[in-house]
């Protein structure tokens, strides 16, 4: 539900909350809210889902806990679904303009997207593009990074419940 519900409609209670928290005009406030987030949550309980019950029996046959079940079967067994979560959530969280700039008031803790579009307007009206291309590119290499750190659990990530039996 809350993944049709526009990113509008609840930055202000985010932004109290993170406020509360003490994570105004820092890294905390503007991770926070991607590590939890609707989409994510939604793709580990599909790859949840597809993990034999078989397994989760014969580990608790064999005397293990529910913890050490999770730690030890089922988290091994979600390393390609946390992995195309990170790049969902670090692309999310990169690229997210509006987030950053209600967040990051001072200039200290502008991301790289908001200050490519800070220095690019160089007045009313005129944007210079030269310094919007190279900041741009700039800005691209850390989401390349990420995915290419993260390819293998991401291509196996996105085929959850692609086929089934």
């Amino acid at each position: 539900m809350t993944m049709m519900l526009p990113r509008q409609i609840y930055i202000i209670p985010l932004f109290v909350l993170m406020k509360n928290f003490g994570w105004f005009n820092s890294y905390q406030g503007m991770i926070a809210p991607y590590l939890v987030y609707p989409f994510g949550i939604f793709l580990m309980r599909q790859y949840m889902q597809s993990i034999p019950d078989e397994l989760l029996e014969a580990g608790k046959m064999d005397g293990a806990s529910e913890l050490q079940l999770f730690y030890h079967v089922v988290l091994p067994l979600s390393r390609p679904a946390i992995g195309a979560i990170a790049i969902f959530a670090f692309m999310a969280g990169w690229n997210d303009y509006l987030w950053q700039l209600v967040m990051a008031t001072d200039e200290l803790w502008l991301t790289l997207p908001v200050g490519v579009a800070k220095l690019t307007a160089s007045g009313v009206g005129s944007i210079d593009i030269g310094v919007g291309m190279a900041g741009a590119t700039f800005a691209f290499v850390p989401m390349l990074l990420i995915f290419l750190l993260f390819q293998n659990y991401f291509i196996k990530g996105i085929t959850v419940g692609a086929l089934k039996g």
